[in-house]
């Protein structure tokens, strides 16, 4: 064979040796799955208890969960509105006064990072007001009490249909 035949894909020269073609690389086979990772088992000293919740290894061990209000409400609410010193209004706390309370924030972004870090500071505040006044067995109704969120200010109640509806319009 010539060299220019060789070239054409003609076939391998005689006397030289050739290899066999690489086949195509090995895929996973696609109905083949990878098992679920397997399910925490109860540990002795808590049911939450897990090593993967610690990079080194430890566990964390969960006694109890704060109690809160529950977050499915019944229609009408009343929300009352959360503002700052300065008179910012920040979101709302409500209630639909039989088992739900909590906070609602407006449904327009915050114009900057400092409202928004302000929405989210109230936010932390009015939990934490609601799981202690959860705490002390008190009604989801007393959750518009003012004195529960100082240093902010709650506005008057007014009822909505639902905790996150847009303000009303002048």
């Amino acid at each position: 064979m010539t060299e220019q035949t060789k070239s054409a894909g003609a076939g391998p020269a005689v006397g030289t040796e050739t290899t066999a073609e690489p086949g195509p690389a090995a895929s996973p086979d696609p109905v083949a799955r990878p098992e679920p990772a397997p399910e925490p088992e109860p540990a002795a000293d808590g049911p939450f208890s897990h090593p993967r919740w610690r990079p080194d290894g430890s566990t964390v061990r969960v006694d109890s969960v704060p109690v809160t209000y529950a977050w499915q409400y019944r229609s009408p609410v009343l929300r009352a509105a959360l503002s700052d010193e300065d008179g910012a209004h920040l979101g709302w706390v409500w209630t639909d006064g039989h088992e739900a309370a909590g906070w609602s924030e407006p449904a327009a972004a915050p114009s900057g990072f400092e409202e928004g870090a302000a929405r989210v500071r109230a936010g932390a505040h009015v939990w934490a007001a609601l799981r202690d006044a959860k705490g002390r067995d008190e009604p989801a109704s007393a959750a518009l009490r003012p004195h529960l969120y100082a240093p902010y200010q709650l506005g008057a109640p007014q009822s909505a249909d639902r905790p996150d509806a847009p303000e009303p319009r002048p």
